[in-house]
């Protein structure tokens, strides 16, 4: 049977999550050493099955906005994990046209960045915000699944790139994810908005505390200092 954006409303409320980030600390050994605790739900993002032949670990949803990583990645969507959530976009839209999704992949409406009015979705039957980052929209994910805790893990916030790189920009040497092969010499990316990114996180954070939903930083050595931290050993 095919589920719909209504059946995870806080299917897992008040269960501890993850929400895993692919900057370049994200391990395979930290990640089996989650899977082997059973006690946590992941959301990963984009790529995020690279590190999957390194470890048991696998992330129960997955999700994506980038047009660029939609397109390419559009064949490996419901291969991955139980669900993959994806932001609608016209041209990722015309591409798919004739494409048959598997019942795991499910597309929502996109309500555009979140510094006018809401700050963020807590109801992701109405769409969800892009706040420049697809972990912006994998917190809102969260938030909607009920998990609370929630711990980030891989958020290194820390990019390698030409300041005066155009957008979309030519990637020639990836250095900023936990594969060396994430991304292919020559690939086309839009550039990472450090900036606006910082922004969204902080209007996050206030917006979960305001909702008394405990997140925590466990990325080590994270450049992100928005959210509290905690080291990771100390919550397994």
């Amino acid at each position: 049977m095919t589920k719909t954006i209504e059946d995870f409303r806080k299917i897992h409320k008040n269960k501890p999550g993850f929400v895993m980030g692919n900057g370049p600390s994200l391990t395979a050994r930290n990640l089996s050493v989650i899977h082997n605790t059973n006690n946590f739900i992941s959301i990963g993002a984009n790529a995020i099955h690279l590190i999957y032949p390194q470890t048991n670990w696998r992330a129960d949803y997955i999700c994506c906005q980038d047009r660029l990583d939609m397109l390419k990645l559009i064949d490996e969507f419901g291969k991955h994990s139980k669900y993959c959530f994806l932001m609608r976009r016209s041209e990722f839209d015309i591409v798919t046209k004739n494409k048959i999704f598997s019942k795991n992949v499910i597309l929502l409406e996109d309500r555009g960045g979140p510094f006018k009015g809401e700050l963020i979705s807590f109801d992701l039957r109405k769409g969800v915000y892009d706040g420049s980052s697809v972990s912006y929209f994998c917190l809102q994910l969260a938030a909607y699944l009920g998990l609370n805790p929630i711990y980030l893990l891989g958020f290194d916030h820390s990019y390698n790139q030409q300041e005066n790189e155009s957008k979309p920009h030519i990637q020639n040497d990836e250095q900023n994810h936990f594969c060396r092969n994430y991304r292919i010499k020559g690939e086309v990316c839009n550039k990472f908005k450090p900036k606006l990114v910082t922004k969204s996180f902080r209007r996050a954070y206030f917006w979960f505390k305001t909702h008394n939903i405990e997140i925590y930083n466990v990325t080590h050595n994270s450049k992100l200092n928005i959210f509290p931290k905690k080291r990771l050993e100390n919550i397994l």
